[in-house]
């Protein structure tokens, strides 16, 4: 077939754009003087200018804008630069789903024309995966085309939308959003970074790292605790912890008063510090005694305070699972996207804001909605699943509303400074 078709691709791609992105291109971005000859002599028709370009001229004018706009300090222009690439990825996307199509429309063609008189010929080949390695007929210049090729251009303008920052995503790429989520806390890829650096001097209020420190040593110098049939600690060991660890004002009359006999799991802050210890492999179960491991011993250390609450906050957030701190529906999508949830407050959480409004802000919108349909207040799941237990890693502050403000459940939080000492996301 001859011409010029869909399937060929230099044939020169038809893009609009409008004044201002005119203007972007050339005053601001100063597109590649390669590229600048198509963006000036740009044919215009009613509000639009027409610029031709060849899908090689858009990939590498999408690099140029994708650099310029990672360099730019000026927020509004870096947003208005990486609307313009999402603009112009759109007619390279939707030039490679049309020579796709031709492809099939002209595979078609070939195969009726493989039938005779005496019936099929040859019989027809199935439809090629488009992620395959076929060659496809030569272009209308004679060179041969292979689907590897076009299959490149494709992802290649994949690529560039999945380094445009979205708004949906709190302002992440998808690219940097996937990782995000998917990335173990330790590996060198993920975005999120934990300081392990930090003194028992700037752990001070965080009260889980604390009550660690205080049953691990017991244990050891005690050299063991004897378990109950439950596996839980025994009662004589819980009330030397009740005794040995600070509580807030009022909680062990609470406590004393609501029960005759304490258990493990009525205290219920050192149950989870019992479960996190023993998720995080410090605190080891063997023949009915509890004991710590030998990196439980050496994380006792003063000088490895840093390296064990970095311990105990991935066993809690990665480790355990959070919908056992509450009696409420079982939430795997919120635990998944926490380290989300954890940017977004990094960002937003410096002043004093209801529990409430953050609910709409921190959560993806297909897990408030999971959240929503449960019957219960949204701002709930986010208070006994994370701000609570980021309040005892002493990475949050909360405070109570105003007597004539108050709401059941809802409470002012800000982060502190140790949220952003130890917590780092690198978006580079």
């Amino acid at each position: 077939m001859s011409g010029s078709n869909p399937s060929d691709a230099d044939t020169p791609l038809r893009i609009l754009i409008n004044q201002r992105q005119r203007e972007l291109l050339l005053e601001k971005i100063v597109a590649p003087p390669s590229l600048m000859r198509p963006i000036r002599v740009a044919q215009v028709e009613v509000d639009f200018f027409h610029i031709r370009l060849t899908t090689e001229q858009l990939d590498e004018l999408l690099d140029f804008i994708e650099d310029k706009a990672s360099e730019t300090r000026n927020k509004k222009l870096q947003e208005e630069m990486y609307d313009l690439c999402e603009h112009l990825a759109q007619f390279g996307l939707r030039k490679i789903v049309d020579m796709e199509e031709f492809r099939d429309r002209s595979n078609a063609l070939k195969h009726v024309q493989e039938y005779s008189e005496d019936g099929i010929v040859e019989q027809p080949q199935g439809r090629n995966s488009f992620m395959g390695e076929e060659g496809f007929s030569s272009n209308s210049n004679g060179r041969p085309r292979s689907r590897k090729e076009f299959n490149l251009k494709f992802r290649k303008l994949v690529e560039h939308h999945g380094r445009i920052p979205m708004s949906e995503i709190g302002g992440l790429s998808w690219e940097q959003f996937t990782k995000l989520l998917e990335c173990d806390w330790d590996d060198d890829r993920s975005l999120i970074k934990l300081n392990k650096a930090l003194k028992l001097k700037d752990l001070q209020k965080a009260r889980i790292l604390h009550r660690a420190r205080t049953l691990l040593g017991e244990v050891v110098g005690s050299g063991g605790v004897k378990a109950t049939t439950s596996r839980n600690l025994n009662r004589r060991f819980v009330g030397l912890m009740l005794d040995r660890m600070t509580w807030p004002d009022g909680y062990l009359e609470h406590l004393h008063a609501v029960n005759k006999v304490i258990n493990e799991q009525d205290v219920f802050p050192l149950h989870i510090i019992r479960i996190i210890l023993d998720l995080s492999g410090l605190l080891v179960l063997k023949k009915g005694v509890f004991s710590a491991s030998n990196k439980g011993k050496q994380l006792l250390n003063d000088d490895q305070a840093g390296i064990l609450y970095h311990v105990l906050f991935k066993a809690h957030f990665q480790l355990m699972n959070l919908d056992y701190l509450d009696r409420m529906p079982s939430m795997p999508g919120f635990q998944d996207t926490i380290p989300y949830s954890l940017f977004l407050f990094s960002k937003i959480g410096a002043g004093w804001k209801r529990t409430k409004d953050l609910a709409r802000e921190l959560l993806l919108p297909p897990v408030k909605a999971e959240m929503e349909n449960t019957g219960f207040e949204v701002h709930w799941f986010l208070s006994n699943r994370s701000f609570r237990p980021l309040e005892d890693f002493g990475l949050l502050e909360q405070r109570d509303l105003p007597d004539q403000q108050k709401r059941p459940g809802e409470d002012l939080v800000r982060k502190t400074t140790l949220f952003d000492s130890f917590l780092s996301f690198h978006l580079e």
